[in-house]
């Protein structure tokens, strides 16, 4: 759509429409997300303690948790957000370690990054969600499943290796007793061949 522009009048900007849509997209969603996650004001000082709660302890907070910190508490969403960001690669590093030594190492290294985190706000939060995860973890079917060491987990991938080796000599054996079967059967067979012949001959 075109606009004629009178002489003297200023001339609005070609993106003019663009941003009212997008300021008009950002308070709908605003208004979506809010309403989404709409707390009764006397109640929200005791959710907003069941999510402090939550990070103090570790734990994953909801997508819900989430969205209400995004609305209501900004600051704390931030931090809220910085935790499972480093959850994610944490669950990333312990999920790949191939041997229950590896997974030590992993919680090594998140100790000496936690000691550097020496005045930052969030390394409660930071501290109680490694203690959390390390600890569902070594719980888990797939931590007792791991070698101790490295050395042990490719000492017990070898076995079936080996076994089908021991396979392999017993067939070897059971060969070489056939073979000797057979030459003791020929053996007999010539003695009886000599004999008839001796007696043929007499």
């Amino acid at each position: 759509m075109v606009f004629s522009v009178a002489a003297g009048e200023r001339k609005a900007p070609e993106n003019m429409n663009e941003k009212s849509k997008a300021e008009i997209w950002r308070e709908t969603i605003a208004i979506m997300e809010e309403a989404l996650v709409k707390v009764p004001e006397e109640k929200r000082a005791a959710y907003e303690q069941k999510i402090r709660q939550k990070m103090e302890a570790g734990k994953k907070l909801s997508g819900e948790e989430m969205n209400y910190l995004r609305v209501y508490q900004p600051e704390l969403y931030q931090s809220a957000l910085r935790v499972e960001n480093a959850r994610k690669v944490l669950r990333t590093k312990l999920q790949s370690c191939k041997s229950k030594e590896e997974v030590d190492n992993v919680v090594s290294v998140q100790t000496e990054v936690l000691r550097a985190m020496e005045g930052d706000p969030d390394k409660e939060y930071m501290a109680a969600m490694v203690r959390h995860e390390v600890d569902a973890f070594k719980k888990s079917k797939a931590y007792a499943r791991l070698p101790q060491s490295i050395q042990e987990g490719k000492k017990k991938k070898k076995t079936p290796t080996s076994e089908k080796e021991i396979w392999k000599d017993g067939e070897k054996g059971m060969m070489s007793s056939n073979k000797m079967a057979v030459l003791g059967q020929m053996q007999v067979q010539c003695e009886r061949i000599s004999q008839m012949a001796a007696s043929f001959v007499a």
